[in-house]
């Protein structure tokens, strides 16, 4: 595949499609439809841009330094919000996001790209955005949930202390409903993206001249490899947390 003045000049088309339709039927999101695809078209170009100077360089100290920035961009953008409980999970959202950058990235891209290249950042790049884009988006969810548990369930948690339950069966309940929520949270996009997107995206990653096995087993892995790093980055970074939300007295924190 090339890259031509035509190739642009039809990207531009589409862009300005469905803006010039949803203005000529008088509706008023046209400006939202636009502001929500720019943002998502610089994000794409900035993190191509990164991507192909990346692989360009091919160095193995930019490789494992791209590799070490991405989970502390994500716990950025996972408590940028101006919420006061934000603060509190961002040391324990941080050590989960490395926590699963060492248990599933990295044997993610070894199960993609073998021994020979391991340093290599023809997958190691591409699995860092997917991974933790989807992870960013999950846990701010999660933490919102646990954290307004916290606040709004606390006679709950109360309750079952003073009836003999123990600290980790009381707050098991706000663990549990966080996780749920932002599961749940997590499987719609997903399946919105593996029944409407993933056919695409497989169709064209076989017009780039990658074999029909070996891009369906990478759509794959990087599917599943998403789903399960928002989880785990979730449940570490809410265990973690604990420290940070009760007392040595098992109190909340005011």
């Amino acid at each position: 595949m090339t890259l031509s003045f035509f190739s642009c000049f039809f990207i531009i088309i589409l862009l300005f499609l469905p803006i010039y339709i949803l203005y000529n039927i008088g509706s008023t999101k046209q400006n939202r439809v636009f502001i929500a695809l720019l943002k998502m078209g610089v994000g794409a170009v900035f993190i191509g841009l990164v991507i192909y100077y990346a692989m360009k360089i091919n160095n193995t100290f930019i490789n494992v330094l791209l590799s070490l920035v991405a989970p502390l961009l994500a716990t950025y953008a996972a408590t940028l919000k101006k919420q006061p409980h934000r603060k509190h999970f961002f040391t324990p959202l941080l050590i989960a996001n490395c926590v699963v950058l060492l248990l599933l990235v990295l044997p993610a891209h070894y199960a993609l790209s073998g021994a020979d290249n391991f340093f290599s950042a023809q997958y190691l790049l591409p699995l860092l955005p997917i991974t933790y884009c989807s992870v960013a988006v999950t846990t701010a969810k999660g933490i919102n949930a646990y954290a307004n548990g916290l606040l709004n369930d606390g006679k709950l948690y109360y309750y079952l202390q003073a009836n003999g339950a123990s600290h980790n069966t009381s707050i098991r309940y706000l663990l549990r409903r966080a996780i749920e929520k932002a599961t749940i949270m997590n499987l719609k996009p997903l399946c919105l993206v593996v029944s409407g997107t993933a056919p695409w995206v497989l169709c064209i990653m076989i017009m780039c001249g990658i074999g029909i096995g070996e891009a369906l087993v990478a759509q794959v892995v990087c599917i599943l490899l998403a789903f399960a790093s928002s989880i785990v980055s979730l449940f570490i970074c809410l265990t973690l947390s604990q420290k940070y939300t009760f007392d040595p007295y098992q109190q909340f924190k005011q």
